[in-house]
């Protein structure tokens, strides 16, 4: 927020910075430490100065970790803009810890006519979602408004003021109530926060971004974002992305721990489709009735028609091929704190449709660890009786074959479950780490193959995997 003026008299720097600096004034203050607006008296450059505030409330109420996340948000700054950073004025004065940088404030106080580099913005502050959830653990979900996204020497971007993130999904964003992490919910989550700040970045007043975020149908929120998109003033490749990012079904949306490649993956579509388009504006007329003549002859002869057909009785002929396999994931979201102690992780579930069970993903070892055990199936919620399957299961952190961090364990056949039948998978694994969904969702919908799955919560799972978390991500059947 806005802070008020301050004398420099009051500022709790030494004298020799209150010697190397002029023009000081508070700018901003965050949860539990100020910002100070002040000019180099060597250089005439504009600074920032953020001082830990030990009148905060956070401090006052855990002064030892205050200080830790004032110290651990500086290291990370200096790993990511090391240029920024002033380190030989870093000091400790009468226990108040100050370091100085070039000019840093939160994109809410921006006041100048320069344009946010929008996919480097949402690049950096992915980066740092990843590192405060994955690495850090500092919190399972966190919400993001513009107090907290910073802009750091007129072209870096950070996630500030870690001590807001530490109440988890209970705390949402202050300013409004359609824009936050719901508890328990997977419909809103950082990544889908994230692009809404940057439509509020490109002049989308929140007053129109919270009844958008209140629709609950997928296809038209989704077309009411297509909708904002046009009129939006960005390259191709980003609108792409941020369509990603606020796509309303979490199952397709921009995951969070792939953010990277699936950016990448987003640009090449975008620089694809441009090519393709640019070619095929250079196709005269008379040259797309000849091509779309030629493919139809071409399709009678594959499919060894013997009559002669209109184009749409042709293609009448044409059937989408039935894939041999489909799969579901049952999380929005993955970690990487998972602890396996040889006891059973099991979850239960029925479809809507009869298929073939063909295998079940499971998270891989984190830490260089391996894990090895057993996976069964069982028919039914109890595990006290024979399995359908048992499979031995090994496991490393670089096996070759996992995808997303998922190992594919798949059965010499398929197991025939009926329509609304109840089956357990459980896996029973070895002492040691593994990776973990977070944000499980009960109901999950093959869109290409129209099947619903329904999760339920097995006693038989005393390591803890449940509807919500755990182990047991994926399953691959057909039907």
């Amino acid at each position: 927020m806005l802070a008020s003026s301050k004398k420099v008299s009051q500022i709790p720097l030494s004298p020799k910075l209150k010697l190397l600096y002029k023009d000081i004034k508070l700018v901003y203050q965050a949860e539990y430490y100020h910002i100070y607006e002040a000019i180099a008296q060597n250089t005439q450059e504009v600074c920032s100065i953020r001082i830990l505030d030990l009148e905060s409330e956070f401090y006052k109420h855990n002064p030892s970790l205050a200080s830790t996340l004032f110290i651990q948000e500086l290291l990370r700054i200096c790993i990511k803009y090391p240029d920024s950073v002033l380190p030989e004025h870093f000091e400790i004065n009468n226990h108040v810890f100050s370091f100085i940088t070039k000019k840093c404030c939160p994109l809410a106080e921006k006041n100048d006519d320069k344009a946010i580099d929008i996919e480097k913005m949402i690049r950096r502050i992915c980066s740092d979602m990843n590192f405060l959830i994955y690495q850090m653990k500092l919190a399972d979900a966190i919400s993001i408004d513009l107090e907290n996204l910073y802009l750091i020497d007129k072209q870096g971007y950070l996630l500030s003021d870690w001590s807001r993130f530490l109440t988890k999904k209970s705390k949402g964003i202050k300013s409004n109530d359609a824009l936050r992490i719901q508890p328990g919910s997977s419909e809103i989550d950082e990544v889908y926060l994230l692009g809404m700040r940057a439509l509020q970045l490109n002049g989308i007043s929140i007053d129109n971004l919270e009844p958008l975020a209140s629709i609950k149908i997928p296809k038209m929120h989704n077309a009411a974002i297509d909708s904002v998109m046009e009129g939006l003033n960005q390259p191709e490749h980003v609108k792409k992305i941020l369509r990603k990012m606020l796509d309303k079904d979490p199952r397709t949306r921009l995951r969070l721990y792939r953010y990277d490649e699936e950016i990448r993956e987003l640009k090449m579509v975008s620089k694809s489709s441009s090519k393709d388009s640019d070619s095929s504006n250079e196709l005269k007329h008379s040259e797309t009735i000849q091509l779309r003549s030629t493919t139809i002859r071409t399709l009678n002869q594959v499919m060894g028609s013997n009559t002669k057909s209109t184009s749409s009785e042709t293609f009448s002929h044409v059937r989408p091929a039935k894939k041999e396999m489909y799969g579901i994931n049952r999380f929005t979201k993955q970690m990487g704190g998972w602890a396996c102690y040889g006891k059973p992780d099991a979850i239960t579930f029925k479809c809507s449709k009869d298929i073939q069970l063909l295998g079940v993903g499971l998270f891989i070892p984190k830490s260089s660890a391996s894990l090895s055990g057993t996976l069964q199936i069982f028919q039914g919620e109890s595990i006290k009786q024979e399995p359908l399957v048992t499979k031995e299961v090994s496991m490393t952190e670089d096996m070759s074959d996992a995808e997303d961090r998922i190992h594919k364990v798949m059965f010499a056949r398929g197991i025939a479950v009926k329509e609304g039948e109840l089956m357990t998978v459980v896996c029973q694994l070895g002492k040691g780490p593994s990776f973990n969904g977070v944000s499980g969702m009960e109901t999950v919908i093959c869109d290409e193959s129209n099947v619903m799955f329904t999760f339920i919560k097995n006693p038989a799972s005393t390591n803890g995997t449940d509807v919500s978390n755990g182990q047991i991500p994926e399953l691959y059947y057909r039907f």
